[in-house]
């Protein structure tokens, strides 16, 4: 199934609304798209078809709705659907990079020439 990537936007960021717990989980984001695509067509598929429909890309992509939640939660302008997972790995994660990227300066590698 051919998502244009407005509407996969457009789709994640309603879920995140009324799901909220989807911001820190995106395999449940995935679910939940996937469920209403299923549900639009009026299907209830067994494992195997539901496996032919992903192979044959039927339904969304998995790395796309990823992706896309990812740019969605990375942009300031959505900061207000971001969970407190993602605060806490950038808590987290950002002041080791920063310390790193300081150091670097300071004395930055030195290559081996050859």
């Amino acid at each position: 199934m051919k998502k244009r990537k407005k509407d996969l936007k457009e789709q994640i960021i309603n879920l995140i609304k009324v799901k909220p717990e989807c911001s820190d989980d995106w395999m449940k984001t995935l679910a939940y798209i996937w469920r209403d695509e299923l549900e639009e067509k009026g299907l209830s598929p067994t494992i195997r078809t539901f496996l032919s429909m992903v192979h044959h890309r039927e339904i969304t992509n998995p790395d796309d709705i990823r992706r896309k939640q990812q740019t969605i939660l990375a942009d300031d302008t959505y900061e207000s659907l971001r969970g407190p997972g993602y605060n806490k790995r950038h808590k987290i994660i950002e002041p080791a990079y920063r310390k790193k990227i300081i150091e670097e300066k300071i004395a930055p590698p030195q290559q081996e020439l050859l």
